[in-house]
């Protein structure tokens, strides 16, 4: 599965890094635990992390870094512990170093230079900004540089169709894992919108809406019976996830999901809808009631909707005196109640992607997103509008499957702020790199 770095064993093109490269690829894999020891002050955590980087260490010398972005990274997804993150972040970034110096390929590409370059200055400003500057420093770090870091390193390894298409494989079938997992967990104990691994149910949500149509799109076209029965359970169990959440964001992109397919392939339909009534009859109580309360039909209040409505209100209030600097990363919390203390709902944050980019970043940094999202969507989306289901192949349904799990966080975004959360805003990153690179390829394919 994993193919060793031939260039180590046998003498060829290109040469081993030198003496004072490997040396400075190994300190930092050794400041590693190191780092993490320190952070956590457990010296237990810090030998069991000695031991797995240095298995690790091989891995990141003698194996191939496409195979890591594969098989290992998207394990980034199913624990929110942030030490995890960063280990996996710097690894991932230490193998394609190597494999680069390797190579002999010391340059590296990066896309919209100016964009994301405008972004990460704003990020910089958002911290020196800040109401509470460790927690912007925090912020700053997991959501915005590493997500960029992850990106830039995707975008240079280019990896083919088919590794992108094995990497969401992966990443939906441990989704699928934890979606069934927690479905058990609730049946048994009763605990709703806890998704094991997650420590908040609305950006799972937003995760499972994403990965939704590469899910669908195998089930769909896979021909044989035993992947087909494979590719199955993993779409029920990513239901499975969606419908514990009780996100009424990740409904909606469900439903988005559902009408851009069936704009390319009515086929959608005899799975999503199956799913759906079935779901609704068999687990009522995470489904029905929850769409129910949105308009009113229960006995319950429906704070969390009329909740949302007023912080977007009164965060227009605001933005008139933010609109330009903005007041820094993460300061809504602590100046959102100060402004609106009668508030219905606790306001961590706008409830809206947009808002909070624009209060954290400003107006350079919220045009700057604007411009990278549209410049990708744009692009993506135009080949789609050009794919025919009658001569489509693997390639293009892999491009519409992102594009519309792109499409599907775009939308729950404007209800929520699941792009705040590492593992989210790491996969956004991820479904941009990938689609500039299969849009690439489609054009000189066409050529």
């Amino acid at each position: 599965m994993i193919n060793k770095y031939k260039i180590l064993l046998s003498p060829g093109k290109y040469s081993p890094p030198n003496s004072f490269i490997s040396i400075g690829l190994l300190a930092v894999c050794v400041a590693l635990p190191v780092l993490l020891a320190t952070y956590v002050y457990s010296p237990t955590v810090a030998l069991i992390t000695i031991g797995v980087v240095i298995s690790l260490v091989g891995l990141i010398f003698f194996f191939d870094v496409r195979n890591f972005a594969i098989y290992i990274f998207p394990l980034i997804f199913f624990n929110t512990d942030h030490r995890l993150i960063f280990a996996l972040v710097l690894l991932f970034f230490i193998s394609f170093l190597a494999g680069r110096l390797q190579a002999g390929k010391l340059s590296i590409s990066i896309v919209y230079p100016i964009v994301i370059g405008l972004i990460v200055l704003s990020g910089l400003w958002g911290v020196t900004n800040a109401y509470e500057v460790s927690e912007a420093q925090y912020l700053f770090r997991f959501n915005l540089l590493f997500p960029i870091l992850v990106f830039v390193i995707l975008f240079n390894l280019e990896p083919s169709n088919r590794s992108i298409e094995k990497t969401m494989r992966v990443i939906c079938t441990f989704a699928a894992l934890i979606g069934w997992a927690s479905l058990i967990r609730y049946l048994i104990i009763g605990y709703t919108r806890v998704i094991l691994g997650w420590v908040n149910f609305n950006p799972a949500g937003c995760f499972f809406g994403m990965i939704l149509p590469f899910a669908i799109m195998s089930v769909l076209y896979e021909k044989n019976v035993g992947k087909k029965v494979r590719n199955w359970i993993i779409l029920l169990g990513i239901f499975a996830g969606i419908f514990v959440t009780q996100s009424r964001a990740a409904y909606l992109t469900s439903f988005i999901t559902m009408g851009i397919f069936a704009w390319k392939d009515r086929q959608v339909f005899k799975v999503m809808m199956p799913v759906f009534i079935a779901g609704a009859l068999i687990l009522p109580s995470l489904i029905l009631y929850r769409l129910m309360m949105t308009f009113g039909m229960t006995s319950t209040p429906d704070w969390s909707s009329v909740g949302r409505v007023q912080i977007w209100l009164n965060s227009f209030e605001l933005l008139p005196r933010y609109w330009l600097f903005g007041m820094g990363i993460d300061s809504y919390r602590y100046i959102y109640p100060i402004n609106f203390p009668g508030s219905i709902v606790r306001a961590e944050h706008a409830h809206n992607v947009y808002l909070r980019w624009w209060f954290e970043y400003g107006l350079i940094g919220i045009s700057a997103y604007f411009y990278l999202i549209i410049a990708v969507f744009i692009r993506a989306f135009k080949r789609v509008v050009e794919m025919r289901k009658e001569n489509w192949n693997a390639d293009d349904r892999l491009l519409l499957s992102l594009n519309i799990g792109f499409i599907a966080s775009l939308a729950a975004s404007m209800v929520d702020s699941p792009f705040h959360h590492p593992q989210v805003i790491i996969l956004f990153w991820m479904f941009l790199a990938y689609q500039i690179l299969l849009v690439r390829r489609s054009g000189k394919a066409n050529e």
